[in-house]
């Protein structure tokens, strides 16, 4: 990360708060020479200095994440997943899913998948889709409310629902941005996301650059082996094959399922990307005995997973349409 990211950083979230240079320097307790060096890059911060300001300023420990490695500095505060919370964490999310029946609550990523649902949200989902059998990997929210196929037909106030959710985007894009355009380390989750959006608008030449671009700044900033490089490569192989890239396809999503194989992510992730591999691999014609192994290993490994039965559907369904010879 350079010098610069660290100063804008700095300087949004100071402005976001609506402090000036002097109210930030005197709750923090320096001077406002040093912070005034601090944000026009002409003085280096410490970890602790850095830490401090992002304290008073009550940036959440995701982003304060993200400003240390602006600064040079490695990340405080691991960010686990579901599977790897700590027991009260994970015995408190279950109790505020089971507390909050009858109504619907869902538990979702900063990527708008969702991670974990309380049985009334989904009787929803289960209830409300336009074709089960279409969804092959781990909901989204964002694909749900605009894919036709998913709850899109069952929203009375779609036209409202659908611009309040593009608004809510857009803000969050203009917050990812605002301090440096292309540099921010959130950039890559904000184009994945847009690509994805692009795939369900039928825009695949649009989601590919997204989903390559947003591959690329993972890999610069944490590494080819990171667990969301394998989503991210999926993109990339589905955004292919939509274009009739399928040989191009095949070998995308081959590493996507390396790499979920290398750095086990939800079972659905790797079964999603196993589908996309055989539809890939058969549209090529290159292997089909290969594509139905691979959709048969697909549809073995979430038979017994309740939450997996829409990925289970998917391949079995394409497995009954493409049978070896």
């Amino acid at each position: 990360m350079s010098d610069a990211l660290f100063c804008a950083l700095l300087k949004f979230w100071r402005r976001k708060r609506g402090l000036s240079q002097l109210d930030l320097a005197l709750t923090a307790g320096v001077s406002a020479r040093h912070l005034s060096f601090l944000e026009s890059g002409r003085a280096r911060p410490s970890e602790e200095m850095v830490l401090r300001l992002m304290s008073v300023l009550a940036v959440p420990l995701r982003e304060q994440n993200e400003v240390l490695r602006a600064a040079a500095f490695p990340p405080r505060f691991p960010e686990l997943g579901l599977e790897a919370l700590p027991p009260p964490l994970d015995f408190a999310l279950t109790h505020m899913l089971r507390q909050h029946a009858p109504y619907p609550m869902t538990v979702m990523n900063a990527g708008y998948e969702i991670l974990r649902a309380n049985p009334a949200a989904e009787a929803i989902f289960g209830r409300f889709l336009a074709k089960p059998e279409h969804w092959a990997g781990p909901l989204n929210l964002l694909a749900l409310v605009f894919d036709p196929q998913g709850v899109r037909p069952f929203i009375e106030n779609w036209a409202s629902v659908a611009q309040q959710l593009l608004i809510r985007l857009h803000r969050e894009a203009l917050q990812v941005y605002a301090a440096q355009p292309i540099q921010h380390p959130d950039a890559a989750k904000v184009a994945y996301n847009l690509g994805m959006l692009l795939i369900v608008q039928r825009r695949p030449a649009e989601a590919l650059t997204q989903f390559e671009f947003a591959l690329a700044r993972l890999r610069a900033t944490l590494g080819d082996d990171h667990p969301d490089a394998g989503a991210f490569l999926t993109g990339v192989g589905v955004a292919q094959t939509e274009l009739g890239r399928h040989a191009d396809a095949a070998v995308t999503l081959q590493s996507a399922v390396d790499v979920f194989e290398r750095r086990p992510r939800d079972i659905r992730y790797l079964a999603a990307a196993r589908i996309e591999l055989a539809r890939a691999l058969w549209d090529s014609g290159a292997d089909r005995s290969r594509a139905g192994a691979q959709a048969q290993q697909a549809a073995d490994s979430v038979r017994d997973r309740p939450e997996a039965a829409g990925i289970l559907r998917d391949a079995e369904s394409w497995l009954a349409e493409h049978p070896l010879p």
